[in-house]
Order: structure tokens, then sequence, then C-alpha cells
């Protein structure tokens, strides 16, 4: 096993490598995304970005992660079926940087910033269609550009997510 570190906003991340990442993986991290929006101001909230980070950083896999939010909060059902990792670009990038932001926000009780976030993570578009750069490129401008500019977040999306 290799490790790799990265920093985002002046944390750092040991990246187990590779990733297992697939598109089931990606719904239930969509589906968890509408949990939160849903209560914003949740305490519990908190916990869940971290797990879905260490999921999204290789610290723990799919099933780990669905077992770790179900123990939180058991009424958010998501999908354990294994599927084998599959070539997902820089959407778990652009993930990774989204949860972090959104931790970011919750625990600085920025509340409207992390409800737009989690209201942007929980819109990304089907698996199916992340090849489609036109679709990816609508998505940035209905859903992403919005935020950078209503925050005057820098444009880091931009090298996470296109």
């Amino acid at each position: 096993t290799t490790f790799s570190i990265f920093t985002i906003q002046n944390q750092s991340f040991f990246m187990k490598e590779p990733i297992i990442m697939n598109r089931i993986s990606i719904e239930n991290i969509k589906t968890t995304a509408v949990y939160i929006r849903f209560d914003i101001k949740n305490e519990l909230n908190i916990k869940l970005a971290d797990i879905i980070i260490n999921s999204l950083n290789g610290t723990i896999t799919n099933n780990e992660m669905c077992e770790k939010i179900c123990e939180i909060r058991p009424d958010i059902k998501l999908d354990e079926t294994f599927l084998e990792n599959e070539n997902i670009g820089n959407i778990k990038d652009f993930l990774l940087y989204s949860f972090t932001l959104l931790k970011d926000n919750l625990l600085n009780e920025n509340f409207n910033a992390a409800y737009d976030i989690v209201d942007m993570i929980q819109g990304l578009p089907e698996y199916k269609y992340f090849k489609n750069k036109s679709n990816m490129k609508r998505y940035y401008k209905t859903h992403i550009q919005p935020i950078i500019d209503k925050y005057n977040y820098t444009d880091k999306f931009v090298t996470h997510f296109l």
C-alpha cells in the first residue's frame, strides 16, 4: 500500500491508494447530503461530514462509511453493494474539497453557506453524466459558480472539478 499527502485549507490528508470510489459511493454521499441539508444545524452533521471525508481520503471503505453513518443516523438508508473501483475523475477531489468546506462552515456556524454547499453536493449529476463535459460545465455554472460568487470563495472548485 502506498500513501500520499495533500492539503486543503491548511488540513493535511493522508490518502491510502487506490481509493475505492464508485457510483454507489457517490450516491450514498449525495443521499447523506440530503439529510444534512434537511436539518443543517444538527450537531451530528459535523460527524457525518467527517465520515464522508474519511471515505473520500481512503481511510474507510464505502461499507464502513455506510455503517458509521447509519450508526449515527439510522434513518438514513444507504446502499452497501460492492462495486469495483471506477474511474470517477475529479469528482472525488471535488467532493473532498466540498465536504471539507462544509465541515469548516458547520464548525463556524455559517449555516447559510453550509446549506448552499450541501445543496450543491446533493445536486451533483448522476454518475453516467460525469464524462459528458457539457453536462458538467452546466452543473458548474448553475451550482458551483453561484456559491463562489455569493461567498467570495476562490475558484479552487475549478481545479477540483473540471
